[in-house]
């Protein structure tokens, strides 16, 4: 009888990852239970690793044809990259590169993990800070895979009417579902809270379960990758659902220093003194923080018609409130040593004229 049941939950389980059109999950599932099938019906585990080795595509028309859109404000409700790319090789600590590498080793070698009854990575959780470098990371990984990247800001998604933020959530999800792509949910846990929070209504709670059943439900024939600033706001049952977490923490020294450089071009910081304080001042940026703040120095050199040196020091003459004593008589120092009066430069940046007279004075 016991292995009646085991027969019959098999069947099952087959018919439904058809119905769902899981095509290579059903590989990997028919792969797990080949010797179980075996025993009891040799001649239907033929028949099966024919399936096996050439999925059929019945399914394949129930892909959505046109992009989904908000019914209130007909606003498209995914952004679309049919051929992503990056600049620039990014910049991230080795773990993280190498957790990547993994996923793209994988996904290319599906069809073996598949013969042996193992499923390549399909869900990802990016963490970290905004700027780190995440909504990047999906965009390389697409780019590295030849794949569509599919973004979904899930923040934006949600409707004034809560019901329809799941069909909402839905449309998207089964849109992408019918192709091959990389689908990055963005900010999940504008949805996904703990449904402990009895501050949401019953509706918006329900939608962390709509989110869960689809990160199961996923197929392995496409990349889903979600998103977070806040990762301390998501249901502890949403961890459990992805394969692999990625933890993308603010940048090193190192990596700033790379990053200013990247973003500097062709042009040069000539005085050390000078880089060090810019480095030091970029210290708890993010990526993105730096690359704004770059660009923002390079173009205040170019329309000025002064040098980048100079743009730097003008640059922190303009943020004295977030540079502490110690920094402020550097950087007047700096100004002075450019070309600034002492006059001038005390009163730009804030401190006595004597003071600064007698740290010129001490060197």
């Amino acid at each position: 009888m016991a292995q009646k049941n085991e027969i019959q939950d098999i069947l099952y389980q087959i018919v439904k990852l058809l119905v769902e059109n899981k095509q290579e999950d059903l590989q990997v599932y028919l792969n797990r239970k080949h010797k179980t099938i075996k025993t009891f019906y040799p001649d239907l585990n033929k028949k099966l690793n024919s399936l096996i080795k050439s999925p059929p595509n019945a399914f394949r028309n129930t892909k959505i044809a046109s992009v989904p859109v908000d019914i209130d404000t007909r606003y498209e409700l995914v952004n679309i990259f049919h051929k992503p790319s990056v600049d620039f090789e990014p910049i991230w600590d080795n773990s993280i590169q190498r957790a990547l590498n993994q996923v793209i080793i994988e996904r290319e070698g599906r069809r073996k993990l598949r013969e042996h009854g193992l499923q390549a990575t399909k869900s990802i959780i990016f963490t970290g800070k905004p700027g780190v470098g995440k909504s990047l990371a999906a965009k390389w990984l697409a780019a590295k895979l030849n794949k569509p990247l599919l973004i979904l800001d899930l923040s934006a998604v949600m409707s004034s009417f809560l019901g329809r933020t799941g069909s909402n959530l839905r449309n998207v999800l089964d849109y992408a579902k019918g192709m091959e792509c990389v689908l990055l949910l963005d900010e999940i846990d504008a949805i996904a809270k703990k449904r402990d929070d009895n501050t949401d209504v019953g509706e918006l709670k329900r939608l962390v379960t709509v989110i869960l059943q689809e990160i199961d439900e996923w197929p392995e024939s496409s990349l889903l990758i979600a998103a977070t600033n806040h990762s301390s706001l998501l249901d502890p049952a949403v961890w459990r659902r992805f394969d692999l977490e990625i933890e993308f923490p603010m940048p090193s020294t190192e990596q700033i220093i790379k990053t200013v450089n990247l973003y500097l071009g062709n042009d040069k910081i000539k005085s050390k003194e000078i880089q060090n304080c810019l480095i030091s001042f970029l210290s708890s940026s993010s990526f993105s923080d730096i690359e704004r703040e770059v660009l923002s120095i390079r173009k205040h050199a170019l329309m000025k018609k002064t040098t980048l040196d100079y743009a730097i020091v003008d640059y922190f003459s303009h943020r004295v409130d977030k540079l502490d004593k110690e920094s402020k008589l550097k950087i007047a120092k700096l100004m002075v040593k450019l070309g600034t009066s002492q006059r001038s430069s005390s009163e730009r940046i804030g401190i006595s004229r004597t003071t600064l007279s007698k740290k010129l004075k001490g060197e």
